[in-house]
């Protein structure tokens, strides 16, 4: 029972995650290791990724237009409990999430405390 619990906790990160790497290979960018995590900000949404930070140098391109793409790949394709996303500077993807709840599943499973 608690392994099925922390399966359905896990679900929106590693869909997000799954997301963002089948983006990466839609635009032919080379997979690499990369953060999801809590918002240092919340006007800029509840979860964070560097995935075009992380890329920037080995594509030689701004961490900005790299971002800007992979964010409106990720836009065209619907994700359940997620109500926005967005780009800060210097080339964070932000996601807002619909329920608040099972964010708080999310950060209690990456080990943060809220």
């Amino acid at each position: 029972m608690h392994h099925q619990k922390k399966s359905v906790m896990n679900k929106l990160s590693i869909l997000l995650k799954e997301r963002i790497s089948e983006t990466l290979s839609s635009l032919s960018i080379p997979l690499k290791d990369f953060s999801l995590t809590p918002t240092k900000n919340l006007q800029f949404g509840d979860l964070s990724t560097n995935i075009a930070l992380v890329i920037s140098k080995d594509l030689k391109k701004k961490p900005m237009d790299i971002g800007q793409k992979i964010l409106d790949s990720l836009s065209m394709n619907y994700i359940e409990d997620v109500e926005d996303i967005t780009l800060t500077n210097p080339g964070f993807i932000n996601f807002k999430i619909k329920n608040k709840s099972e964010l708080k599943n999310i950060f209690e499973m990456l080990g943060i405390v809220v």
